[in-house]
């Protein structure tokens, strides 16, 4: 004779809970009043990102555990679905906003409370449908062409990461965001370095000349523009004919790279979704240091088709 979960010692159902995949944990929360009210005596501490994905008028929800694990807690489609790795709860398009509400609201009691990041992706190159909302949101990924970064910036004025996969056509709207990262940046970067008032900024698939990133480094001296940045990556697109970095050593003035009084850790505490895998050793002999007129000190680094800057505390 099976015995019903409710009539278990509560210590019992706890280490049951625990157990379970976070999916499962959804689904019996969902079951009732009084399942609902003892799975929100578990304090899920393993859990250090609560993720909501967005694409072709499916929603998606996942979580990211401190060892780096990620995990699909539920999703749900108002239409058909080819991805068969997961299960996905079918719903009639006219509900659409109440059972996209109902599932975030039900993921915030349940799951979101213990997590101190929550990060929105969004397709944009799909229909999305109904995009409610959500608290608490810190980082954004925006995957797609020709994307409105005013959305960001108008819903989630608090973001500190944002990372952007496809063409931007609004580049001066990136005051306040601390991590910005550009998978392709293009003809964009220059309105970017210019506005940004970040610490972190990738810039990749450039279109930058020696005279921009002369003018920049210049500016950067003066201490006219990104004041705040402590790490610069540009990568250039191939093509771009007008870059020389011997040129531009030629024309700005450094001095020699000095690994003794640099203090390290550029990439420490840097959020997951930016790739410092990518980035080569950053205390090498390639660096050549130079001097902000109010006295900071800043290293870069000139490559074919790359440009570094490091600035130090």
């Amino acid at each position: 004779m099976s015995i019903p979960l409710v009539r278990f010692p509560l210590l019992a159902i706890d280490e049951i809970l625990r157990n379970m995949q976070y999916s499962e944990i959804f689904n019996i929360s969902v079951c009732s009043q009084r399942m609902h009210i003892l799975v929100r005596r578990i304090k899920f501490k393993q859990i250090v990102k609560m993720r909501y994905v967005f694409k072709a008028k499916v929603l998606q929800v996942e979580v990211d555990e401190h060892n780096g694990t990620r995990q699909f807690i539920v999703a749900t489609s108002f239409g058909r679905v080819r991805d068969t790795t997961n299960c996905y709860f079918a719903h009639n398009s006219n509900s659409e906003g109440m059972v996209k509400r109902s599932v975030i609201d039900h993921c915030f009691g349940v799951f979101q409370r213990h997590a101190p990041i929550v990060q929105l992706q969004l397709v944009v190159d799909q229909d999305l449908g109904f995009v409610p909302l959500l608290e608490g949101v810190k980082e954004m990924y925006m995957l797609g062409q020709g994307m409105s970064v005013e959305y960001a910036s108008i819903f989630y004025p608090d973001l500190n990461c944002l990372r952007i996969n496809g063409t931007c056509k609004d580049g001066d709207r990136f005051s306040g965001v601390d991590y910005l990262f550009f998978d392709r940046a293009g003809n964009t970067a220059n309105a970017v370095l210019q506005t940004f008032t970040g610490r972190y900024l990738f810039l990749y698939e450039s279109r930058r000349s020696t005279k921009d990133i002369l003018q920049f480094c210049r500016r950067w001296k003066r201490n006219e523009i990104c004041q705040n940045v402590r790490f610069l990556y540009i990568d250039l697109i191939d093509s771009s004919p007008d870059f020389d970095p011997e040129r531009f050593l030629a024309q700005f003035e450094t001095s020699e790279w000095d690994p003794n009084v640099r203090p390290g850790g550029v990439f420490d505490g840097l959020p997951a979704m930016i790739d410092v895998d990518k980035f080569p050793d950053v205390n090498t002999d390639r660096f050549r240091d130079f001097q902000r007129n109010d006295g900071k000190w800043a290293s870069l680094c000139m490559l074919d088709c790359q440009f570094f800057l490091i600035a130090w505390d």
